[in-house]
């Protein structure tokens, strides 16, 4: 199966401009007390942040038109865009690994976006290790086991993730 890496995804305005939304101040982030899902009750896990844009043909934030932009680069048609999904994860003491899973929604396609260079990464299971690198698209099937992998060198690891 193909993954593709696309460097310099987006023209610089536009990846300034959603650079600039994401990390700043004001952007709302929402805690979530999991990874992959919530955690068994009483269980320790790991937690991030998050911004849900799109959900089953549901726009589900304000700021889906820094998004929607996205959508002619990745060639989706509307229709079968199934979710779009930020992710804010704290700097970690040592590389901490997410947990491996598939994106296998009602989907194909899983494309992750980097918002800011730092030395987390994403692993593909058959593919190997993607560096988070900003304004870096990788896109690949849904059905690939992967893994994001958390920073130790800058304060946040930020992507974006296209399920569709």
């Amino acid at each position: 199966m193909r993954v593709d890496i696309i460097d310099n995804f987006l023209p610089s305005y536009q990846f300034q401009q959603l650079y600039n939304t994401l990390l700043s101040y004001d952007f709302p982030w929402y805690y979530y007390n999991g990874i992959l899902r919530p955690p068994l009750k009483g269980k320790k896990e790991k937690f991030q942040f998050v911004h849900l844009f799109y959900m089953r043909e549901e726009m589900e934030s304000i700021h889906f038109p820094l998004i929607e932009y996205f959508i002619p680069y990745l060639n989706i048609d509307i229709n079968t865009l199934y979710r779009i999904k930020s992710n804010m994860n704290p700097r970690t003491f040592f590389h901490r690994c997410g947990g491996y899973h598939t994106d296998n929604q009602p989907c194909s396609n899983t494309a992750v976006y980097y918002v800011n260079t730092n030395n987390g990464w994403t692993h593909i299971k058959g593919y190997g290790k993607i560096k988070s690198v900003e304004n870096r698209m990788v896109i690949f099937d849904s059905s690939l086991l992967h893994a994001g992998y958390s920073c130790t060198d800058e304060n946040v690891r930020v992507v974006l993730n296209f399920n569709y």
